[in-house]
């Protein structure tokens, strides 16, 4: 893994040319694991290396060692690092700003935990009360000169979050901001940014699938017995209706079986999703999981791809199950299910709050009974998402051009 300091790149590639010597960090929830991050972060990657060359990229991340696999000689920084040197720090795609009532803080909790810190330690109360009324920034955006945003989910948030004032710190400095949906756009409308596009994941940028025709698409289904489910499960510790998903949806897999499907558990992410395969019963024993250290993105989506229909609790799970044209039953464990369900032309097989187990089963009934129409709704949604992320990217890859040759001057 290359750790060295970023040097000026001979002009060996067609984009190398624009470079000045500046140098970008990548910010993501990136090497957690995390099949739909690490995707995200794969596909930004690309995007930057249209301007930089690898060696003056730093992508910020938790555990490097098997992103090595999937981008040799990657430089990388720990995701915790107190201080990353770059000229532009760019947020790459995925939820990076939101809470939820179990896991968000009020602002005034916040600042009661602050003062109490301070009062402990006398020689910090000066700068608790220098900082209180002082828009929250990272460490990071002190030491980056330029941020910019791409393909980001912004929101939701709870009332009177310290996660909110923090991003609304760090939105209003971006000198580009796109996002991947309209719920994130009205967010940001709503704090006066009128500048900002609106694109969509990143991952529907053309490129990360490595199929052909024939392997994604599967001729109309006219018999629903012996049909392949794929139910990509994910733990929820954000709040108590959506994590509430999990035992009506082991029991309606189970019915599932006894009508002829073949139902499989996937997971996105091992580590976090392990915390609730107890809660899976006998489904635990047979449950397919994404290994990066086994596995390229590719190579998983192509085993994704034998599945003829989904039911999912993960964000990524739809717009996998979207970019290989099967349909899915969104599990609504937070908004942002529902606007994928929405987006992605699946908006009638929504499962909704609260929970009943029929409801998802007729749901995948309903699938299968208009499987023609709904691959046809799947491939115009697919062909609009494509056509934003395009969009997106080149007028990001232009803000790029242009910030090198500020940095120039």
């Amino acid at each position: 893994m290359n750790s060295a300091a970023p040097q000026r790149s001979p002009k060996t590639g067609p984009y190398v040319e624009h470079y000045t010597g500046a140098t970008v960090a990548l910010k993501g929830a990136y090497g957690l694991w995390n099949l739909g991050d690490d995707a995200l972060m794969l596909m930004c990657y690309r995007l930057l290396r249209k301007v930089f060359p690898p060696e003056a990229i730093t992508v910020q991340c938790f555990d490097a060692m098997y992103l090595e696999k999937h981008l040799p000689g990657i430089r990388t920084v720990s995701a915790t690092a107190q201080v990353v040197d770059a000229d532009l720090l760019v947020y790459g795609g995925g939820t990076q700003f939101y809470s939820f009532p179990l896991t968000g803080t009020r602002v005034s909790v916040y600042r009661r935990q602050r003062l109490l810190r301070a009062l402990a330690r006398p020689h910090h109360v000066l700068r608790y009360l220098l900082d209180k009324h002082a828009p929250p920034q990272t460490q990071i955006q002190r030491v980056t000169r330029h941020s910019a945003a791409v393909a980001v989910g912004i929101g939701p948030f709870m009332p009177d979050s310290i996660q909110e004032d923090k991003a609304r710190a760090v939105l209003s400095n971006l000198e580009f901001i796109s996002v991947r949906d309209p719920a994130s756009l009205d967010v940001c409308t709503d704090w006066g940014r009128e500048d900002v596009i609106l694109g969509s994941d990143i991952c529907f940028l053309p490129g990360l699938l490595k199929l052909t025709t024939d392997e994604r698409l599967y001729a109309p289904v006219r018999n629903k017995a012996g049909k392949n489910i794929g139910i990509v499960f994910r733990r929820w510790p954000h709040s108590q209706e959506g994590a509430a998903y999990v035992k009506p949806l082991v029991q309606a897999a189970s019915h599932l079986r006894t009508l002829g499907y073949h139902v499989t558990w996937i997971s996105f992410c091992k580590t976090e999703d392990a915390q609730i395969i107890g809660e899976l019963g006998e489904a635990a024993n047979s449950i397919l999981y994404w290994t990066p250290e086994q596995l390229d993105v590719p190579q998983f989506l192509a085993i994704l791809a034998r599945f003829d229909c989904f039911i999912t609790a993960r964000y990524h799970g739809a717009v996998f199950s979207t970019l290989l044209r099967k349909p899915c039953v969104c599990v609504e464990v937070e908004q942002k299910l529902a606007l994928a369900s929405e987006c992605f032309g699946m908006r009638p097989y929504l499962w909704e709050q609260p929970f009943r187990t029929n409801n998802c089963i007729a749901a995948i009934d309903a699938i299968f009974t208009n499987y023609s129409h709904c691959v046809q709704q799947i491939d115009v949604a697919a062909t609009i998402q494509t056509e934003l992320a395009q969009n997106m990217a080149a007028l990001f890859v232009a803000f790029l051009r242009r910030f090198l040759t500020g940095h120039r001057q």
